[in-house]
């Protein structure tokens, strides 16, 4: 398998990695520009760029770029001070490839459709959640939106931890049961469209059930940055805000 197969296998795994591509070199080098290199966070990699202690500081700085979701430009004397006796001198840009955030979005009627619309080419995989076909697969979907087509007393059960999810069924019964069943798990982001009326009747038949107040307060209702108007794109557009302000604090940190 050539260093691309790898690389598109690991991007439809949805796995973050490194490729570490030889841009120039000097004098004598073990490897020309353009050898590649793919590295992943546990360390393996695939293809080379060189061998020895200057491979072994591109797979150290590949690590670190990684971790940082930055990419970067190095370069590696080849001289006898690195443990090499190339005498040479490599540059080598490093450039992250992310895994993307999965955000769950359970129900999938026309905000759902606009939120998966307005968050084209963002950090965020849309996955979309609704029993109804003619609105999970609709033809206007982006064809980068993973639909599943479940019965809505058991979507909680397609979403996975340590992810995004936000819910908008058609029927306040079903907002209510999947905020229940999803409160106690853990997620990045938990929110449920609606009003403050709702969200106060939602908020004491939670906390009547048991849940904890930390478990309530943690949940986002209404979802936004702030009341941007009602219709689908608006709302949408103001969740995407939210989302990705989230994110990117989370990178940060």
């Amino acid at each position: 398998m050539d260093w691309l197969s790898k690389a598109n296998e690991l991007k439809k795994k949805n796995i973050s990695f490194a490729i570490a591509s030889i841009v120039n070199a000097q004098g004598s080098s073990p490897r020309k520009p353009g050898a590649k290199m793919i590295v992943l966070p546990t360390g393996e990699i695939w293809g080379t760029v060189g061998g020895g202690n200057g491979e072994k500081r591109a797979i150290q700085d590949a690590l670190d770029c990684i971790k940082k979701q930055e990419n970067g430009k190095f370069t590696y004397a080849l001289d006898a001070k690195a443990g090499q006796v190339c005498g040479g001198e490599v540059e080598v840009y490093i450039e992250v490839i992310g895994s993307k955030e999965k955000l769950f979005i359970l129900g999938a009627g026309h905000v759902a459709q606009a939120v998966a619309q307005v968050m084209i080419d963002t950090p965020f995989e849309i996955h979309l959640l609704d029993p109804r076909e003619e609105w999970s697969k609709h033809p206007e979907l982006p064809n980068s939106v993973v639909s599943h087509i479940v019965p809505w007393e058991k979507l909680d059960q397609e979403v996975e931890d340590d992810c995004y999810a936000v819910i908008m069924t058609p029927d306040h019964k079903y907002d209510y049961e999947l905020v229940e069943k999803l409160a106690s798990r853990k997620l990045k982001f938990l929110g449920v469209i609606g009003s403050n009326t709702k969200w106060a009747t939602f908020r004491k038949r939670l906390s009547d059930k048991g849940l904890t107040q930390e478990q309530i307060s943690a949940i986002h209702c209404p979802i936004g940055v702030a009341k941007a108007g009602s219709a689908p794109r608006e709302v949408a557009i103001s969740l995407a805000a939210q989302l990705l302000i989230l994110h990117y604090q989370d990178q940060s940190e």
